[in-house]
């Protein structure tokens, strides 16, 4: 490996890991995931269980939390006691820094796992590219995904794909060619020995004699080659199927659905008639996966985290977690455990009934590609790019178990959860996307030339900045404020995702209102504030967008629209009916909508009906009306449709 790449990545670790040091997390509230694997990594790192006390609690407010953790989910054994809900593998990697860092540990963890996917997925490129093309594609490819914005919250997902990622690459990865490269290496070296000054050819592999002889020591750095050599012979004499077998098994108790890959991987080995590796490597596969999970069955006699007496506590400030605030909650595409019956289970507990998804499967597909918080071309736009090339020149067998892999992970979520299958309302994009992400690396068995490698860095680059661009110096607001940034633009300008409208707006309540005549209203936008008691003012000069969304087809809609202090021309769209008309000052009209005619399907819990309102003027009240301090800039009031009104047929 070339030294610069080595100070390369020296680079983007210390970058990173400086970063979060001398980070200030946001301590005034702790939700969801969250909380439960910052307190579960802390009671491994300082009482090495994963059992909830009160200890655990009160160590959270002497690392300066103002609040106690807001959804904390746990789980209670037979004997009363409360654990940790959560798979424990991220809590327990990132225990020894949680333990010197406290919660900024979790963020130093991330670091270590970001560049540490940067560099595996490097490796891999490099046998298919030139080392500087493989290192700048694997640098934009994670720059620009939502991967980066992860190492400052404390959310598994990163995780999970540097498992995988693992469990891939040595289930992918070309140890034969590495280890012949080496032995030539090797032997060049014995023919020809080095003289002082004379250049050196780098070699781009796993394990090259530049590696070692050069960042850790002649004498070590040989032993570590002879090890070297040993080891690239068993992997490449089938001991990679072994060691994938075990990251697979740990990737599925993290994350179930990934068994798709691991059975992919299992099926190949049997069309190439490799029946006792096959037979070694699901048993090495089962074996990870019983010990991780033994670990849940000794403290709370259940094997799976996401089985058993679950509870969801809304509110951590009562020290005695009392039965009160200690609910039951029905957690809809995780109960996925060891056992069939929790999957079965899960499957017939879908709240929309299994005969629902596929009706919604199509629009699903669509948010999925183009969504405004799911879009895979907006928040991994470099995997879009790798899709394209999937069975390049008609390389499709070597693609097709990875494609498959994707399309079933995907699939699964998108029929198993249709409601969510993003990762739910604190999610900056499709977290389970994520979690899959280097999978995409693995659909080009080759790569075009190198006019590919231009455009996929200038395609990258381009639409990377204007989606994420904006907000790569301030990623943890982003993953934080999540719910406001898709109003802002370039968001704005992408669909809604109507199946998901309840999770989207969970963490963002300011932004829907339910009038009272049981219409839910959603602003999609930041051109209209944000409601009040009466309604809520459109932006002057601007036009405010909203869904509504109705339990039954409507007939008729009404709408009141109430204007400023001066002549101002309004125009009110619903659907692709267009109401438009000149308003004098503070003039108030209600317009009626004929929606009789419209053909409506439902979509998940109800009918949707875009809606907008339109203001050409505006007005500031503090300068235009007497004795108002207001400084908004306003252009015309959208009341909600309560009471008797005067009514203007149109």
């Amino acid at each position: 490996m070339k030294k610069i790449y080595f100070w390369f990545f020296i680079g983007i670790l210390s970058f990173l890991i400086l970063s979060t040091l001398f980070l200030s997390p946001n301590k005034i509230g702790l939700y969801g995931d969250e909380a439960t694997y910052l307190m579960q990594a802390q009671s491994l790192a300082y009482d090495f269980d994963l059992r909830y006390t009160e200890t655990d609690l009160r160590r959270l407010f002497m690392d300066g939390w103002q609040t106690g953790p807001q959804g904390l989910f746990l789980v209670r054994n037979d004997r009363g006691e409360l654990f940790y809900a959560k798979p424990y593998l991220y809590a327990a990697a990132a225990a020894p820094l949680v333990r010197i860092f406290e919660s900024k540990g979790f963020f130093v963890f991330n670091s270590l796992i970001l560049v540490s996917l940067l560099f595996i997925s490097f490796l891999y490129l490099a046998q298919k590219l030139e080392g500087t093309s493989a290192l700048a594609v694997a640098f934009l490819y994670y720059l620009f995904s939502t991967a980066y914005f992860f190492v400052f919250a404390i959310y598994t997902d990163l995780f999970i794909a540097l498992i995988f990622l693992l469990a891939l690459f040595f289930w992918r990865y070309d140890f034969s060619r590495s280890l012949a490269e080496m032995r030539k290496e090797e032997a060049n070296v014995k023919k020809s020995p080095m003289r002082r000054g004379a250049p050196r050819r780098m070699k781009i592999g796993l394990f090259s004699r530049e590696t070692f002889s050069r960042a850790i020591g002649l004498k070590i750095g040989s032993k570590m080659r002879d090890f070297s050599l040993s080891f690239l012979a068993f992997l490449s004499q089938g001991g990679n199927y072994l060691v994938a077998s075990i990251f697979f098994g740990l990737s599925i108790y993290q994350k179930p659905p990934l068994a798709a890959f691991a059975g992919l991987m299992l099926l190949e080995m049997l069309f190439r008639r490799k029946l006792k590796a096959t037979f070694v490597c699901s048993f090495l596969l089962v074996t990870a996966l019983f010990l991780t999970s033994s670990v849940n069955f000794y403290q709370t006699g259940r094997w799976s985290p996401y089985s058993g007496d679950r509870m969801y506590v809304r509110s951590g400030q009562d020290l005695a977690l009392t039965e009160e605030n200690l609910q039951q909650e029905e957690l809809q595409g995780v109960r996925t455990g060891v056992s069939i019956e929790g999957i079965a289970g899960q499957i017939a507990g879908n709240p929309l009934g299994w005969g629902s998804s596929p009706r919604i499967l199509l629009p699903n597909l669509y948010y999925f590609l183009l969504g405004r918080q799911t879009g895979l071309l907006i928040y991994t736009f470099p995997a879009f790019l790798f899709l394209l090339l999937l069975g390049y020149k008609g390389n499709w067998k070597k693609s097709m178990l990875i494609g498959g892999g994707i399309l079933a992970y995907v699939f699964f979520y998108l029929l198993y959860t249709p409601n969510n299958y993003y990762g739910g309302a604190t999610s900056f994009g499709n977290r389970y996307l994520l979690q899959i992400l280097p999978a995409f690396l693995f659909l080009a068995s080759e790569f075009p030339p190198r006019r590919f490698l231009y455009s996929f860095g200038i395609l990258t680059a381009l639409v990377g900045s204007l989606s994420l661009g904006p907000y790569l110096l301030s990623p943890q607001g982003v993953i934080y404020d999540h719910s406001r940034i898709i109003l802002k633009r370039p968001f704005a300008y992408l669909p809604v995702e109507l199946t998901q409208l309840d999770n989207l707006y969970n963490d963002y309540p300011q932004a829907r209102v339910r009038t009272a005549e049981g219409l839910d209203l959603f602003q999609t936008d930041e051109d209209s504030f944000l409601w009040e008691e009466e309604g809520a003012w459109i932006k002057g000069r601007s036009r405010g967008d909203f869904i509504v969304r109705a339990e039954s087809p409507l007939n008729s809609l009404r709408l009141k629209i109430g204007n400023g202090p001066m002549a101002n021309q309004v125009t009110v769209q619903l659907d692709t009916i267009k109401y438009s008309d000149r308003f004098e000052p503070h003039e108030v009209k209600v317009i009626n909508f004929d929606l009789s005619r419209l053909r409506k399907e439902a979509i998940m819990v109800g009918y949707h009906y875009r809606l907008s309102v339109s203001s050409r003027e505006g007005f500031v009240p503090l300068l235009d009306l007497t004795g108002s301090q207001d400084t908004r800039y306003l252009g015309v009031f959208l009341f909600f449709p309560q009471g008797d009104y005067p009514q203007e047929e149109y």
